[in-house]
């Protein structure tokens, strides 16, 4: 694991410490200890999901209204769900794009006004309600391609921001479209949680935990597992266990998306973000070659497969790494069901947010 210390020197702990340290679990702890001791010193960074309220601020400007499916409707005066985030924008207000994108501009007779249906590279889209003007096509990072205005029905000039799916937008989504800033996508504690409990088996569909959460033994090197994460290192509890291993993912989270940035420009999206951490969680020195074997920030399923088994060949000796695996292909089927366990725990956390 690479972690970044103040002084700006990156120390790579994993590729220092020999194999069967790791593998030992007193070995283990003791390599935990280590990385301790060079935690105060780390910028840590807890990437939390920011959704929006009333009279919250995003690039400047207020939340006039939030995201309500019992929202009365201020013109038509009925319970009409609110599916967006609305900003008070001035009319003429530049929206930009925040990636290569691809915009269709439409009109909405049902209250939308003229309205930009953005899709971004991943593959989500965004609705821009009530604007002035609006241009289709294609545009680079930190075009223009519309803006503000009050058309449609509503109550003056102002920014509706609506996903397709129709679950909440959040700040970190919404900013980037003010700014032309690239969006930083991030994981909620939920999310991390969930996901790679799944993958570890430790919790089931609906995240709830099960017995395994309690404690297990590592069928790989045979240490005491605890908690969502099946951390071996010492805790007093499944719920410090989960603590302790949030930290370390957060820090490992920062290095993988700064490698992302490094090398595509942008941050990796989420559903690549969650296997890579998940990959990191079962082999810091996997998850931290995960971003090289990578083609894009935003790779299919079976991109994500092929580099999360690639990431265990040594890059130093070109030899397939993974002790507790088996062979290629034992790894290659445990990476791709690992994949899917955390790509439906995503599927189902979103669903959760759409039918709460």
């Amino acid at each position: 694991m690479r972690l970044k210390i103040d002084t700006d020197i990156h120390i790579n702990f994993y590729r220092l410490l020999p194999l069967a340290l790791i593998l030992w679990p007193a070995g283990n702890a003791a390599a935990d200890r280590l990385i301790n001791y060079y935690r105060p010193r780390a910028t840590l960074q807890t990437n939390e999901i920011t959704y929006l309220q009333e009279g919250d601020t995003v690039a400047g400007y207020q939340v006039s209204s939030t995201y309500d499916l019992q929202r009365v409707h201020p013109v038509r005066g009925v319970i009409e769900p609110h599916y967006g985030v609305d900003l008070a924008t001035p009319v003429g207000t530049k929206l930009l794009a925040p990636e290569p994108v691809k915009v269709m501009c439409w009109w909405d007779a049902d209250g939308g006004g003229e309205v930009a249906t953005v899709t971004m590279q991943d593959g989500n889209q965004l609705k821009l309600l009530h604007l002035s003007s609006c241009a289709s096509g294609t545009f680079n990072q930190g075009a223009t391609f519309a803006r503000t205005g009050s058309s449609g029905t509503g109550t003056g000039a102002h920014l509706d921001v609506r996903r397709e799916d129709k679950l909440e937008p959040t700040k970190e989504e919404i900013e980037p479209f003010l700014t032309g800033k690239p969006a930083k996508p991030s994981l909620s504690d939920r999310e991390l949680t969930c996901s790679i409990g799944a993958a570890e088996g430790t919790r089931d569909s609906d995240c709830a935990p099960n017995h395994h959460y309690y404690g297990h033994t590592d069928p790989g090197n045979g240490a005491d597992n605890l908690g969502t994460f099946s951390y071996q290192h010492g805790a007093d509890s499944p719920e410090d266990a989960d603590r302790r291993q949030l930290t370390r993912l957060r820090a490992a989270e920062k290095d993988i998306q700064a490698q992302a940035v490094e090398k595509f420009g942008q941050p990796l999206s989420k559903d690549a973000l969650s296997s890579a951490l998940d990959l990191w969680n079962q082999s810091p020195q996997a998850g931290a070659d995960f971003v090289r074997h990578l083609p894009s920030p935003t790779p299919t399923t079976e991109q994500i497969i092929d580099a999360r088994s690639r990431a265990y060949i040594d890059p130093y000796t070109g030899v397939l790494d993974a002790p507790g695996l088996g062979g290629a292909s034992a790894v290659e089927a445990d990476q791709k069901r690992r994949t899917e366990e955390v790509q439906e725990s995503m599927q189902q956390r979103r669903l959760e947010r759409l039918n709460r």
